[in-house]
């Protein structure tokens, strides 16, 4: 390789003029290799290899240096471009495979957005055939789709919700929907007011009897701190006690409307008091039941269906403390089969879902749909909901 080096740099100098001689190039080479050899061409001596390209080398770079430089950085140019070459080469490359990986996961993204739009349509088919199921039994509950659209509330420790909810009772009629209610109720709640779960007690059917009504809502108001809020929701049979001056009791799942009275912690009066003398700031509830013996226009207690009773009036402390009721007086709480809720949680629900900051406008709201819904349904259905307390408090 080195005598090949060296013989092209030789010939470059010969043939572009740079040694000063008046004979043709193949005599500039026969007169080099004689001065600097000293043999001629009928001589038969022999000078090794690696010899011979040592003395070739001193001679060129002695005699001609700055031809020797020239052709060096000729070279190294070459290299320079060579490597320059191979460089964007492998750029290209690089490129090539970066775009081919960017290629599969679009396809692979796109694959993906296809199963999860195909995911959501078989979502959407199931909803309605859930809701043409639902439909033979009632109506189609809508409130779990609007909740879906709404926004979240930030998580807020300081917040309790106490739910009891009795359908299916042990010595009386069934509360149609409660169950349901109760458990929407509990979701819109925690969504819309930002409730953690970890504060939330949940009582329904076999799970609110007289024991762990008593149990759970002591439980509760121990762990209430200063400052912070309750929210209490009932949907169940309300009894007004003829002895007590139709006093009126909630009615737990595992009580008979007749034995009622037989504990006075039952005593609404008792539970409210209970509830305002914690150490909450204040306390919401939204009780979804009339206290009058009936409800669904069906009287509770035998004799009174004709007249309905009157419940007395509850006192608690209405500074700190509002509850919002299903009806007034001798009004009876009413189903709502077309949406399978209670009709006064159906809206309250609603409600919360457009409007989660204040109460006054939530009841207005909640006031004049039971009360128009309630008379489409009939006279003898009329249900107008009530407050009582302070209605300036923040939900």
């Amino acid at each position: 390789m080195k005598q090949k080096i060296l013989t092209s740099i030789i010939m470059l100098l010969l043939f572009t003029g740079c040694v000063e001689s008046q004979v043709e190039p193949k005599e500039k080479i026969v007169k080099i290799e004689q001065e600097t050899f000293r043999w001629d061409t009928n001589s038969t001596t022999t000078i090794p290899k690696m010899e011979y390209d040592k003395i070739m080398e001193e001679y060129i770079q002695k005699n001609y240096p700055k031809q020797v430089k020239a052709y060096k950085w000729k070279q190294k140019q070459k290299k320079i471009r060579k490597a320059k070459k191979l460089r964007r080469a492998k750029e290209l490359k690089r490129q090539k495979a970066l775009k081919l990986k960017r290629e599969k996961e679009e396809l692979k993204r796109q694959k993906a957005l296809k199963k999860a739009k195909q995911l959501k349509a078989q979502k959407r088919a199931l909803e309605a055939q859930i809701a043409l199921l639902q439909n033979t039994k009632g109506g189609v509950d809508d409130i779990g789709s609007l909740l879906r659209k709404a926004k979240s509330k930030r998580v807020d420790p300081k917040k309790w919700l106490f739910i009891i909810a009795i359908e299916n009772y042990e010595y009386t009629n069934p509360v149609a929907y409660s169950e349901n209610s109760a458990k929407e109720f509990k979701r819109v709640m925690k969504k819309r007011l930002g409730i953690p779960e970890r504060n939330v007690r949940t009582l329904i059917n076999k799970g609110a009897t007289m024991g762990k009504i008593k149990y759970r809502l002591k439980d509760m108001l121990a762990h209430v701190k200063k400052g912070d809020t309750i929210y209490f929701y009932y949907s169940g049979h309300g009894i007004p006690v003829l002895s007590q001056n139709n006093a009126p009791y909630l009615l737990a799942q595992d009580m008979s409307p007749k034995y009622v009275a037989d504990d006075e912690k039952f005593k609404l009066q008792n539970i409210y008091k209970s509830l305002s003398n914690s150490k909450a700031k204040k306390v919401i509830a939204f009780v979804d039941s009339c206290f009058s013996g009936g409800t669904d226009n069906q009287a509770l207690i035998k004799g009174v269906a004709a007249s309905r009773l009157a419940p007395k009036r509850v006192r608690f402390d209405k500074r700190k403390m509002i509850v919002i009721s299903a009806g007034s007086g001798t009004q009876y709480s009413n189903k709502y089969d077309e949406k399978s809720n209670r009709l006064f949680s159906y809206y309250l629900m609603r409600g919360l879902i457009k409007n989660n900051s204040n109460l006054d406008r939530l009841y207005s709201y909640v006031k004049s749909n039971v009360q128009e819904k309630s008379y489409e349904m009939g006279a003898s259905y009329e249900q107008v909901p009530v407050y009582d307390g302070n209605i300036g408090l923040g939900i």
